[in-house]
C-alpha cells in the first residue's frame, strides 16, 4: 500500500497553502503597524526635539528666576517674622493647616473612589465575559439541528470512506476509521424536542440572569465615576481657591 495518495497530498498542499497564507496576512499586518509606529515615533521625535531646543533657551533665565526669588524670601520672611505678633502668627498657620487638611482630606477621598471605579469595572468586565458566554451558549443550542446534522453528514462521509477502502481490502484504513465513526458517534446525543425546548429555556434564562446582571454593573460602575467626577471637581476648586480662601479668612482676623 502506498504511504500516501493524491487525495492525501492535495489536502496536504492546501494546509500548507493555508498557513502560508495566513502567515502573510500576519505579516503584512505586522509590516502595515510598523509602517504606522515609524511614522508616528518620526513624528514625536521631531516634536521631543523643538520641546527640548526651545528649552535650552530658556533653562538658564528660569535657573536665575529660581535664584532671585530665594533670595529674596530669605531676606523677606525674617522681616515680616520680626513684625508680626506672635497670635496672628499663630492664627494665619492655623487657617493655613485647615484649608490643607481639607484638601488632604477630599483627596484621599477622591483617591478612594478612583479604587473603587477600577474594582467596580473590573466587575463590570467580568459581567460582559460572563454574558458573552451565556449568549453563545444559547445560540449553540439554537442550531443545534443543524450541528446534529454536521455530525450524521460527517458520519456518512467516514462510511463512505470505510466502503472505498473495503473494496481494495485496506484493512488497516478501515479499522482507524471505524474507530473514528464508533467516537463521532458516541458524540451524537440526539435530544428529544420536549428536552430541546427545555433546554432552550434554561439557557436563555442564564442569558437573561447575566444580562441583568450585566446591566447592574454597568449602573454601578457609572455611579462611582460620576461620585469620582464630583470629587475630583471640588478637589480641583479647593486646589485652585486655596490661596483665596486662606487669604479671606486671615482679611476676617
Amino acid at each position: 500500500m502506498p504511504d500516501s495518495n493524491p487525495d492525501e497530498t492535495l489536502n496536504e498542499l492546501k494546509d500548507e497553502l493555508k498557513t502560508i497564507e495566513i502567515e502573510i496576512d500576519n505579516r503584512n499586518k505586522r509590516k502595515e503597524e510598523l509602517k504606522k509606529d515609524i511614522t508616528e515615533l518620526e513624528s514625536i521625535k521631531k516634536e521631543i526635539e523643538k520641546i527640548v531646543n526651545n528649552y535650552k533657551n530658556v533653562s538658564s533665565n528660569f535657573e536665575q528666576d529660581k535664584s532671585d526669588f530665594e533670595n529674596y524670601a530669605k531676606t523677606k520672611k525674617p522681616m515680616i517674622e520680626g513684625v508680626i505678633e506672635d497670635s496672628k502668627k499663630e492664627a494665619v498657620d492655623g487657617i493655613k493647616n485647615e484649608v490643607e487638611e481639607k484638601i488632604t482630606e477630599t483627596k484621599s477621598i477622591t483617591d478612594n473612589l478612583a479604587e473603587d471605579i477600577t474594582a467596580v469595572n473590573e466587575s463590570f468586565q467580568d459581567a460582559q465575559v460572563f454574558l458573552k458566554e451565556k449568549q453563545d451558549s444559547f445560540d449553540s443550542l439554537k442550531n443545534y439541528q443543524k450541528e446534529i446534522q454536521m455530525k450524521f453528514q460527517n458520519l456518512n462521509e467516514l462510511r463512505k470512506s470505510i466502503e472505498k477502502y473495503d473494496e481494495s481490502s485496506d484493512v488497516e484504513e478501515m479499522y482507524f476509521l471505524i474507530l473514528e465513526l464508533e467516537n463521532n458517534l458516541s458524540k451524537a446525543t440526539i435530544k428529544t424536542p420536549v428536552a430541546l425546548e427545555s433546554d432552550l429555556s434554561n439557557k436563555w434564562d442564564e442569558m437573561y440572569t447575566a444580562k441583568e446582571n450585566l446591566r447592574n454593573k454597568e449602573s454601578a460602575l457609572k455611579t462611582a465615576q460620576n461620585n469620582y467626577e464630583i470629587k475630583k471637581q471640588e478637589l480641583e476648586s479647593l486646589k485652585k481657591n486655596r490661596s483665596a480662601e486662606i487669604m479671606e479668612k486671615i482679611g476676617e482676623l
